[in-house]
């Protein structure tokens, strides 16, 4: 299974690393000021959490130049906006957001493999979060630019090849590459372009995403692992669309296998999985067929509610 690293932590990493010198109480400020918004932001106080990102702005703007924690706070600030329906305002941060880090970006050459990962890893956040965004406001071209360009990153990070005679440098380097989950943050930005054109009724594009996306997890983790099993939920949902009922099916029963022989047997994911195949069967007029997986589905969401308060 691939260790993922969370956008926070590949963000905050990269801030420690984006500038040759800082004031450790500087940092620490604003450091308080962004953990602030962010657990207003877990609680849901979108206008607080505003008001701590836009203090931890000016902040950042006055002490740093250049600097990727500018970046860092600007889509923070996006997201609290949008949040509260400020897509005007979230979208133009957002922006910003991007061209702060392309200067930081510009501004600071990697000095080692570790540091190389760390800027690859921020870039693909910020792009990651303002693709959220557009995406979640209906500017899908504009999301469908920033996912592409993130997956281009990251591919073009996970092509590299080792030397002949690799140092110890090139062996972190690929380390990180496998540690670091190069590939599934690729599968991972394939599936939300693939329910981006799915959103957009685009479903043969959206399934070549989702075939992707398939294809890499099956690579990493295994032909019979839940992360593969998403993916032909996904695609099966594409078919279904489209009334290729036949090319459907089949995704479906193997995606529930899948779950069924896993710890996911009675969560959510199974549930969704039996909701969607027994929603294709009734469809095909196969209603026994159907309200049986439905019954079984309403079982599984009604005891994972219980056992989740």
């Amino acid at each position: 299974m691939i260790v993922k690293c969370s956008v926070a932590s590949v963000l905050l990493s990269y801030l420690l690393i984006s500038s040759a010198a800082f004031a450790l109480d500087q940092e620490a400020d604003w450091t308080r000021l962004i953990a602030d918004g962010d657990a207003d932001m877990a609680n849901q106080r979108y206008v607080q959490a505003e008001g701590a990102y836009r203090h931890a702005l000016e902040f950042a703007e006055n002490h740093w130049k250049k600097d990727a924690r500018i970046s860092s706070t600007l889509i923070k600030l996006a997201e609290s906006c949008n949040a509260q329906g400020k897509k005007e305002d979230a979208e133009a941060l957002a922006n910003r957001a991007l061209i702060a880090l392309q200067d930081a970006v510009k501004a600071h050459k990697p000095k080692n493999a570790s540091e190389e990962y760390e800027q690859t890893a921020a870039s693909g956040a910020i792009d990651d979060k303002a693709g959220d965004i557009f995406a979640a406001n209906e500017k899908y071209p504009e999301a469908e630019k920033l996912y592409s360009k993130e997956v281009a990153l990251w591919e073009r990070y996970a092509a590299q090849k080792p030397p002949s005679r690799p140092g110890n440098e090139d062996f972190f380097r690929f380390m990180l590459q496998s540690v670091g989950g190069a590939q599934g943050k690729i599968a991972d930005t394939d599936d939300k372009l693939g329910a981006l054109y799915a959103r957009e009724g685009n479903f043969e594009n959206a399934e070549r995403e989702y075939r992707k996306s398939q294809v890499i997890w099956e690579k990493e983790d295994g032909r019979n692992q839940p992360s593969v099993a998403k993916s032909l939920v996904n695609r099966a949902a594409c078919f279904g669309l489209q009334a290729k009922y036949d090319q459907a099916e089949p995704l479906y029963k193997r995606a529930i296998e899948i779950l069924e022989n896993s710890s996911y047997r009675d969560k959510s994911e199974m549930a969704a999985a039996l909701e969607n195949y027994s929603l294709l069967l009734k469809k095909e007029g196969r209603d026994a067929e159907a309200m049986a997986l439905s019954e079984r589905a309403k079982e599984i969401r009604t005891k994972f509610s219980a056992t989740s308060h």
